[in-house]
């Protein structure tokens, strides 16, 4: 497989995790005279607001890695390793500590209740697309790394052809190979 086809695959793993980005990640619920009352989902990019700023960054460069010469491109992806790597370790440090500090001013609307009076029983369910997020990032990191330090160029041809294939040295050469 080469470059090209192995970029395509990572710019859909990339979309992929667009879409995961934007799938409920967390449901609120609260108890209110012991009956459950689900609050609310929200998605992952409302979550944690970085995270889409930074996702489409990483799929442009992606993209922008299609235009560009293979060593500049080389560059470009191991910059968006780095990145998608930084990303992932906070995103697993937030999800682990279950950190939804940014939808503060969401719950505060939803329950009616000001943030210094406190909210009791409130209950934070998580779901398994920030944990798929989290692999599909972990698959486009591999694969972006992988681009980034393969030595071989973007455009690989077979070996058989490029093994009967001589350079013409001379106009008559040249002549000679489009001949036959």
């Amino acid at each position: 497989m080469n470059k090209r086809r192995i970029l395509l695959f990572l710019l859909f793993v990339q979309l992929l995790g667009l879409i995961l980005l934007t799938q409920v990640w967390f449901t609120i619920s609260m108890t209110i005279d012991g009956k459950i009352k689900v609050l609310g989902g929200f998605q992952g990019s409302e979550t944690y607001s970085i995270l889409l700023p930074v996702t489409l960054f990483i799929l442009v460069s992606s993209l922008i890695a299609f235009l560009l010469t293979p060593r500049v491109a080389r560059s470009v992806l191991f910059v968006q390793a780095i990145i998608s790597l930084i990303l992932m370790v906070w995103v697993t440090t937030q999800l682990s500590t279950n950190n939804i500090a940014e939808l503060d001013p969401q719950l505060e609307r939803l329950t009616g209740i000001a943030k210094t009076h406190g909210v009791a029983g409130l209950q934070t369910e998580g779901n398994l697309f920030p944990w798929l997020w989290l692999t599909g990032c972990l698959i486009a990191m591999s694969l972006a790394i992988y681009l980034a330090i393969k030595p071989e160029g973007w455009n690989r041809e077979t070996g058989d052809k490029k093994s009967n294939r001589r350079d013409p040295a001379s106009a008559i050469d040249i002549w000679d190979s489009q001949r036959g």
